[in-house]
């Protein structure tokens, strides 16, 4: 009896023989392994990064005083100290502002009080000693003077005494750079790389506040309900004390459901990548059958064979492992760029950007990698290891063998099929369910393949017998007589194409349900906002200023506030002073009629999104309590109208009902319209000639407005293109593999057909037309299962991570170039296997046995 070491030199001395079928291998491992590296790393970055920026202004602070509208009275913070003698607080003030000698780079203003921090944050208290002393004190004597991080500065080449531009709602600042921090740890490296540090009141009076703070940060140790019980009676109404803790992570959950996608496609990718591995096992299993009927002959057992094929595997997809961390850092790097954009500009700023792979996502990497590839080789193996010697040299019995099997595939297949379907259906918003249930169905349809192989050959065989073309007819037959072969190959191909179609349906759908609500929502022609997303206010007098330009028809206005508290927090609260029947809303149900007349009685309207968050049901008399500067109160909701937005939602009322409930809002938003037949460009442009300086406000033309959002989506949505591209890769690859198996196994049919006189012409025609059967049959199949995978991801996937309503779009241009996929990668692998099957000598054909 052999022992395993001759048996595994014996499999990787093949490989060495192989280098193509070698490259195949390590090619469908690396690629997955580098787009699960590339997305795990992306949002990674993402978590580090928020770190950075978030938890490095918290520092020590275990909770924080905070108002509803995002600031508070400074008067707050004396009364915690003087009349209840609190000390371990300290006042922050926070914002952005633009600096163009940063390259146009966001950053982050932390206005604080540097008495007060040393308790708070470490950027205060380092061994920096004299030096460190001297620059704060300069920062407290000079309100325009700035500290920054000394790798900030180095970054831009900025040293102690240089200006800095710092850019606030269109107004720029001139500030002087006191002096440059030394972090005392990597973290506050990363934290000080998005900060401008300066004097609390120069904070105030750059962003405007006057006597306002943004938040006190406080320290309260194991007596917490003591102290908390001591602050509570000073906090005004809207104010209230919330943890540090809690905050972060209910900000950190704003992007979860966009991050789970996108490692869920990153999986998908890797699931992908793993047909490719099947294939190629399967292929060398093939290329081998005589070597392994000898190995069985003289001694091996099947336990050694299936060692042998699994170690082989192994051993070469730790090979594409380490190639996938290589290529997936690479790639990482655009998908942290990306990732880190879109996050930016949908859920909240990153002021840092870490481009650093952690151990954690190796090991995800790693782990993943060895999983895919076991699973991929295990079929193979065990294919090899169960042939009996003398089975080995006939193809007939792994064929009588996969027929006998069908009834329990079927069944099988039903099984996986249902089981998905019922995990779709399961209430609540988790997307493990979604997922599982799309891979169940997947692998469900592909139990189906044999059958449907069968059954679909059959169809063809009849067409073909009708014209009379022997060499389709031949083309055809050979699909169920290999059964074992192309029933595999034509799933592999059919899942590959389906996630081309599934992907590209749900990416068409949504871009389209996102045009037709910005088409829906903005009536207006040209919108006027403030630039200052913390302080984005339109001051009054330019209602009258736009009012009196030429070409203008009618403008309206709408106040607004973003809640910081409460169970409804991060929640915007709009109140246009316009009819809102002008405006068409799109309403998930009720009537339209009643929806208004309720909402004029002082009920509001709320976001789909808002009413998905908090479960608020769409009938009844649903209502939600909103903290107002009047105390808590209830709104009855009197429609719910679908909505894009990705933040904590929106609560639509009355402008009258809205200035009864907060004081001293501003005009966060003014509306054009203009008369019929104006140029828009020249509109805008005049608008802005009369507003100003341009950098305080911005003008936007409603198809501006229309564009940046649709690059938003197509950011948002970039990965998909990798993973279609990875599927149509696969997909020619896998065929390829099986049409080579397929001649090998062929070889002695082949000689024998061009000994009674097959021409080399002849025989293209059979195996083209064999490879373009196989791939029409995969394309037309994976048209239902990806119109199915598409339904899963808009109604299911999409529903549970987003909240959103998205409407079902079937372009039939998709299902064309699905099945011109399918069909072209079909002829183009089959070139090489007719080249090969023309090359070789009908006299050692035949001696094939």
């Amino acid at each position: 009896m052999m022992i395993d070491q001759p048996l595994i030199r014996i499999g990787m001395r093949f490989s060495r023989a192989y280098p193509l079928q070698t490259l195949l291998l390590v090619i469908g491992i690396s690629l997955g392994v580098a787009v699960v590296i590339a997305i795990d790393m992306a949002n990674a970055s993402v978590g580090r990064s928020f770190t950075f920026s978030t938890e490095g202004l918290t520092g020590r602070a275990t909770h924080r005083i905070i108002g509803h509208r995002g600031n508070i009275d400074q008067a707050i913070y004396t009364r915690l100290r003087v009349e209840l003698g609190f000390r371990k607080c300290a006042p922050v003030v926070t914002g952005y502002a633009m600096v163009p000698e940063m390259d146009g780079r966001w950053m982050r203003i932390l206005g604080v009080d540097p008495f007060t921090e040393t308790d708070f944050r470490n950027y205060f208290n380092g061994n920096q000693g004299t030096n460190q002393t001297e620059t704060f004190t300069t920062v407290i004597m000079q309100r325009q003077h700035i500290v920054l991080g000394r790798h900030l500065a180095e970054e831009y080449q900025l040293s102690s005494g240089n200006s800095l531009t710092l850019d606030v709602g269109g107004e720029k600042n001139k500030m002087t750079i006191a002096g440059l921090l030394d972090a005392n740890s990597r973290f506050a490296e990363k934290a000080l790389n998005g900060l401008i540090l300066m004097d609390i009141a120069t904070a105030q009076e750059l962003l405007g506040w006057g006597d306002r703070i943004s938040y006190i940060d406080l320290i309260i140790g194991n007596d917490s309900p003591t102290v908390l019980d001591r602050i509570q009676p000073i906090l005004t109404t809207g104010v209230e004390i919330e943890s540090t803790r809690k905050r972060s992570t209910d900000i950190r959950q704003l992007s979860a459901a966009f991050e789970s996608n996108l490692t869920a496609f990153s999986l998908l990718a890797l699931i992908v990548g793993g047909f490719l591995i099947y294939n190629t096992v399967t292929f060398s299993v093939v290329r081998r059958r005589n070597l392994i009927g000898i190995l069985r002959a003289i001694g091996a057992t099947r336990g050694q064979i299936f060692k042998m094929i699994v170690f082989e595997t192994l051993v070469l997809g730790f090979i594409g492992i380490f190639l996938g961390f290589v290529l997936g850092y690479l790639l990482g790097i655009g998908a942290v760029r990306m990732v880190t954009e879109t996050v930016s500009q949908m859920y909240y700023p990153l002021a840092v950007s870490d481009y650093s792979i952690s151990m954690p996502t190796l090991a995800k990497g790693f782990f993943l990698g060895v999983l895919v590839s076991l699973i991929s080789a295990i079929f193979p193996a065990l294919e090899a290891a169960r042939v009996a010697p003398a089975d080995a040299l006939r193809r007939s019995v792994l064929e009588s063998r996969l027929n006998r099997i069908i009834p329990v595939l079927i069944l099988s297949g039903t099984i996986f099929t249902g089981t998905g379907t019922g995990l779709l259906f399961l209430p609540g918003k988790g997307l493990i369910p979604g997922f599982t249930g799309i891979f169940l169905i997947v692998v469900g349809s592909a139990f189906w393949m044999p059958c449907l192989c069968n059954w679909m050959s059959k169809i063809i065989a009849r067409i073909m017998d009708a014209t009379g073309n022997i060499s389709g007819k031949m083309a055809v037959r050979n699909i169920p007589k290999s059964l074992s072969r192309t029933s595999v190959s034509i799933a592999a191909l059919m899942i590959s194409v389906a996630v081309f179609i599934g992907v590209g349906l749900m990416v068409d759908s949504l871009r389209t349900s996102v045009m037709v609500w910005i088409d829906h929502t903005m009536r207006a022609d040209i919108y006027i906002t403030g630039t200052d997303e913390m302080n984005p206010g339109v001051p009054d007098w330019v209602k009258d200023e736009v009012g009196g330009i030429p070409g203008v028809n009618d403008i309206y206005f709408f106040h607004g506030i973003s809640i910081q508290t409460g169970p409804y927090k991060f929640t915007s609260v709009y109140a246009p002073n316009s009819d809102p029947a002008k405006r068409n809303w799109v309403w998930t149900t009720g009537s339209e009629s009643e929806t208004y007349n309720k909402f004029d009685k002082g009920w509001v309207f709320i976001s789909e999104t808002l009413a998905w968050k908090f479960k608020i049901p769409d009938n009844g008399r649903p209502s939600l309590v909103l903290p107002t500067d009047r105390g808590n109160i209830e709104f009855n909701i009197a429609g719910i109208f679908t909505d894009f937005s990705t933040q904590g939602g929106i609560v639509v009322m009355r402008h009258d009902v809205f200035e009864q409930f907060w004081d001293n809002t501003q005009t966060i938003g003014v509306a054009v319209s203009a008369t019929p037949g104006t140029d828009m460009t020249e509109l805008t442009d005049t608008i802005k000639t009369r507003l100003g300086d341009p950098g305080q406000l911005m003008v936007i033309p409603r198809s501006q407005i229309r564009e940046t959002t649709l690059e938003v989506f197509d950011n948002t949505f970039a990965i998909t293109i990798a993973l279609r591209l990875l599927a149509a890769l696969v997909a020619f690859i896998g065929i390829l593999n099986t049409l080579m198996s397929l001649m090998m196994e062929r070889t002695r049919e082949i000689g024998v057909l061009r000994a009674n006189g097959m021409t080399l012409g002849q025989l293209w025609r059979m195996i083209l037309t064999e490879c373009g059967l196989i791939g029409g049959i995969a394309g037309i199949l994976a048209i239902p299962l990806g119109t199915i995978l598409a339904w899963i991801l808009v109604f299911v996937i999409n529903k549970r991570s987003f909240g959103w309503s998205a409407g079902f779009e079937i372009d039939p241009v998709h299902y064309v170039l699905a099945v011109t996929l399918a069909v072209v990668a079909s002829l183009l692998a089959g070139v090489y296997p007719c080249r090969h099957a023309g090359q070789g000598k009908i006299a050692d054909a035949l001696r094939m046995e």
